[in-house]
């Protein structure tokens, strides 16, 4: 593999940036896969740090709301995904923190629930549990939300009980 100069090293990160934020994890993979020397990653994330353009804290706040808004993960899967970018521990806890309550995750995990109730609407009450259970699972809501979530459903929601025709 033919290694990159420091400029075009510079240039192509630069470009990237320009595109959309990155994590410093990402830029620094995106660098040795285009064959950039190790010592010149550091150098260039070093003085992206530097100029403010590569910044985890705000990576990691702007991800979060972006996938807040965009999607209808919990918090568990944005941080899974967090992670998978690099950003680790403590600025995940605050992404998550400070751009998703408690309260917007359960609202957003009802909300959830009530389109994938819409598919369900001919299983058996215990099928029904089970598989909206999975599913909110899957898609990244703590378990002790859904345990709440669906005993709530079971008490006021015609649509989870079991259908007397």
């Amino acid at each position: 593999m033919t290694h990159l100069s420091y400029e075009e090293s510079w240039k192509k990160a630069l470009f990237w940036l320009s595109r959309r934020s990155l994590s410093t994890q990402e830029l620094r993979d995106r660098l040795r896969r285009k064959g950039a020397k190790a010592e010149d990653t550091e150098e260039i994330i070093k003085r992206f740090i530097d100029l403010g353009y590569l910044d985890d804290r705000r990576f990691a706040r702007s991800y979060t709301r972006y996938r807040k808004d965009c999607s209808s993960y919990g918090s568990m899967r944005i941080q899974q995904e967090l992670n998978r970018k690099g950003i680790q521990g403590a600025l995940c806890e605050e992404a998550l923190e400070e751009c998703l309550s408690p309260e917007e995750e359960y609202e957003r995990a009802k909300k959830v629930a009530y389109i994938k109730l819409r598919e369900l609407y001919r299983k058996e009450v215990d099928q029904k549990s089970a598989r909206l259970g999975r599913h909110l699972q899957q898609k990244g809501f703590p378990l002790e939300l859904i345990y709440r979530l669906l005993d709530e459903l079971k008490k006021e929601e015609p649509l989870i009980q079991e259908q007397k025709t």
